[in-house]
């Protein structure tokens, strides 16, 4: 049985054939990004972008894919593709092992994306992704906060716009509103926050979040699965439309 024959019973070949053809690009490859790029890959997506800037540490071992006690203090792009290439070996990888700024968009925006998944957490840099995709008319969607979350059944695709009990889709509503921004696909939780148990504090002194697999894994699911869905549906509902073709 060929490697993506189940997958063709869902799709149908040419449907498929046109997943083959798409290039998505995924901005960071935490708790969330990893299970999303994973489940791309497994889908049958031809090229995929890379993007995070950091290594994997040991506190990253209870939900990310990339995250093994052998993997500790490698580059997680280079972690990622490799897992990627042994799942499928003729799947067009590109990394960029580097940190998401306004000031060098550009570099981040030399190929074509049929499709961007914003999975990162600095706020100045996740918005300043969004307007770029939406002025190069680039279909996004954006991972709202899953942290401090413990029911993954709570989590929901929905306009910014509709999002409400996350602290973090506030303030992006408030951040994009300056740039003409008020609708955009995202992930988010209507749980409500659950406060640590105890304190950890950053180096920085800042409190650190609590996170678990289950629930940043399956918002990486339903990413990967709103983004197939919409690469192989006619039509077209997403906030912007992009004709360009991928690049390889």
């Amino acid at each position: 049985m060929e490697q993506f024959s189940r997958t063709r019973l869902i799709y149908g070949d040419k449907a498929f054939y046109e997943l083959q053809q798409k290039h998505i690009a995924i901005f960071g490859l935490g708790g969330v990004g990893s299970y999303a790029t994973e489940a791309l890959v497994r889908t049958g997506i031809g090229t995929i972008t890379l993007v995070d800037f950091d290594t994997v540490e040991k506190s990253n071992l209870n939900r990310q894919l990339p995250a093994l006690h052998s993997t500790l203090g490698q580059p997680k792009v280079e972690v990622v593709k490799k897992r990627l290439l042994d799942i499928n070996p003729n799947i067009k990888i590109h990394t960029l092992c580097k940190k998401y700024t306004p000031e060098e968009a550009d570099l981040f925006f030399e190929r074509n994306y049929d499709f961007v998944l914003d999975c990162i957490d600095m706020i100045p840099s996740k918005v300043d992704l969004i307007v770029q995709c939406v002025q190069r008319n680039i279909p996004i969607i954006s991972s709202m906060g899953t942290a401090n979350h413990k029911d993954p059944s709570k989590l929901q695709i929905s306009d910014l716009a509709k999002t409400h009990m996350c602290p973090l889709a506030k303030i992006m509503r408030k951040e994009l509103k300056q740039y003409g921004i008020k609708h955009l696909p995202v992930i988010f939780s209507t749980e409500e926050i659950c406060v640590p148990k105890q304190k950890l504090l950053s180096e920085s002194g800042k409190q650190i979040n609590g996170s678990l697999a289950f629930v940043t894994g399956t918002a990486g699911l339903l990413l990967s699965s709103y983004v197939i869905n919409k690469l192989t549906d006619n039509n077209e509902t997403s906030v912007t439309n992009h004709n360009n073709k991928s690049d390889t």
